[in-house]
């Protein structure tokens, strides 16, 4: 039973080959990236940065890679965001400006419609601003 050529392409550009240099940089465990939340969920994750936006931004960069961007917009047809969805089946959402009390930036990674199989959980990253330690 072969992968098709749908499965081959899948391997080479999708979410599991863009996130290695991620995992190592990120703290990827159990799935997540970054740090839990302060929220009831565990899927919300935190990764504090000196530089919140452009982390978002280069987090976001590499997971996609050169992949389509949908730009998302409202209904005012403001544009709020990007939306990719990626040859495997995963679909990665970058919202320069979220909808959280602190409207850091934040990067959604849905796997549920993965078609291989995949060690990233569902999950929203926010993208923090790093507090020195004093």
């Amino acid at each position: 039973m072969g992968t098709g050529n749908i499965g081959k392409l899948a391997l080479l550009t999708g979410i599991m080959k863009n996130s290695r240099s991620l995992k190592s940089k990120f703290g990827f465990q159990n799935g997540y990236f970054g740090k839990r939340g302060k929220g009831r969920k565990s899927s919300t994750r935190n990764i504090p940065s000196k530089n919140p936006l452009q982390t978002a931004k280069d987090f976001f960069d590499t997971l996609v890679q050169d992949a389509a961007r949908e730009v998302l917009k409202n209904d005012n047809g403001e544009p709020y965001g990007f939306r990719v969805d990626l040859p495997d089946g995963s679909i990665i959402i970058f919202r320069p400006v979220s909808h959280s009390a602190d409207k850091s930036p934040a990067i959604s990674i849905d796997t549920k419609s993965c078609r291989i199989e995949v060690d990233i959980r569902v999950q929203k990253i926010h993208f923090t601003l790093e507090v020195p330690l004093t």
